[in-house]
């Protein structure tokens, strides 16, 4: 007997498409055809800030539209059983509750109201969040969708993650939990750059991939600032999550790689390259697994590779691309590396590393100097 799914629905920032098993007897949910399940008025109701969000009335509308994820379950998948409607920090509000009716009721899955208070919350804090729980059971009731309601008390992300325990995954690796740890083979960061970076490449060495990381960064999106195309930098993703100085958080990951004798390989992706006309080059999604395949040939000492100023790129036909409707000029620009951009950036990131004073490990400058000779550019030259 299949376990039950459980899936979170954080309706702020997630729209989720649930494809019912055998609707479509398993076409892909953006084939261009409604949404399953939901029609477009109910999308209207609930626009998210998207002034023009009536017209939309398929899949890839949405997703052209950017400024939000689309979560497609496809038919061959086992659909979701229960769904828990929380927002982080509070209570679910009646937008999310009424948005998350909507899609349950076409599952049909059960749902939780969940609410997390923080140690030591008042009796009035209490007696709120009760309020909004019950308004929220009785409009599930009232969509005929069965509910139940759950507060916890303690930290938001522990008491979120016991809900979804891993073990209920099934493809899961039974070492998961291994106190011995497991083998990593690589590693692989990220950021959202619409010129300058390629779909992908792989590190010199260990040193040469913590400098990627140390100074990955992504262009903004209008959901993230209110401002569009403004780089952002946030080593390794993460500059919100450390707890202390990024300065030691890099020697730490320098002095990892000195203390194994075979380091992960260390990747850069970038699904959002533009091309001159500013549509997306590559289609991202699914086809993001042939990526990953080159990925793991290199791992595996398989995948072939043209050397670049800033790291590996795939070789050309070295990515598996059968049955893509990408033409090989886009596969080409996709892949490309440019010296004078690169050098452009090369100096922003010299202001970036700067911030972090005599904490900043002598390694990452000596990468980006050695960056500056690759690229063409005497060390020290005025730029």
């Amino acid at each position: 007997m299949t376990r039950p799914l459980t899936t979170a629905l954080c309706l702020w920032i997630l729209v989720v498409a649930l494809q019912i098993e055998g609707r479509t007897q398993g076409a892909p949910a953006l084939a261009g055809g409604p949404l399953p399940g939901i029609t477009p008025s109910e999308f209207t109701e609930f626009r998210l800030g998207l002034d023009d969000f009536t017209e939309v009335e398929t899949a890839e509308q949405i997703l052209g539209m950017g400024e939000h994820h689309l979560l497609i379950v496809p038919s061959h998948c086992p659909v979701p059983a229960h769904a828990l409607i929380s927002v982080a920090g509070g209570e679910p509000g009646k937008e999310d509750v009424l948005f998350g009716g909507r899609l349950l009721r076409h599952i049909p899955a059960r749902a939780t109201l969940f609410s997390v208070l923080a140690p030591g919350a008042d009796i009035r804090q209490q007696e709120r969040i009760g309020r909004f729980l019950e308004s929220g059971e009785r409009t599930l009731r009232l969509l005929g969708i069965p509910v139940e309601r759950l507060v916890r008390s303690g930290s938001i992300v522990e008491e979120i993650l016991k809900q979804f325990p891993a073990r209920q995954l099934s493809s899961i690796s039974p070492r998961w939990e291994d106190p011995a740890g497991v083998p990593i083979s690589a590693f692989i960061f990220g950021g959202r750059r619409g010129r300058l970076a390629p779909l992908v490449y792989e590190s010199l060495n260990w040193q040469h991939g913590v400098y990627v990381a140390a100074t990955m960064a992504s262009e903004t999106t209008a959901a993230i600032t209110g401002q569009i195309g403004v780089t952002r930098r946030d080593p390794m993703a993460m500059l919100p999550f450390c707890g202390y100085n990024m300065g030691d958080y890099f020697r730490h990951w320098l002095e990892m790689g000195r203390s194994v004798p075979h380091p992960p390989k260390i990747f850069n992706v970038n699904w959002f390259r533009k091309g001159a006309d500013g549509k997306f080059l590559w289609p991202g999604y699914g086809e993001n697994v042939r990526v990953l395949k080159w990925i793991l040939e290199r791992v595996e000492g398989k995948g072939r590779a043209e050397e670049t100023p800033i790291g590996f790129v795939p070789a050309r036909d070295a990515l598996t691309l059968d049955g893509l409707d990408v033409s090989r000029e886009a596969v080409d620009e996709l892949l490309r590396v440019d010296p004078a951009d690169w050098l452009a950036e090369t100096e922003e990131t010299k202001a970036f590393l700067a911030r972090f004073g005599d904490r900043l490990p002598r390694e990452l400058a000596q990468e980006r100097d050695r960056l500056l000779r690759r690229l063409g550019s005497p060390v020290g030259a005025s730029r």
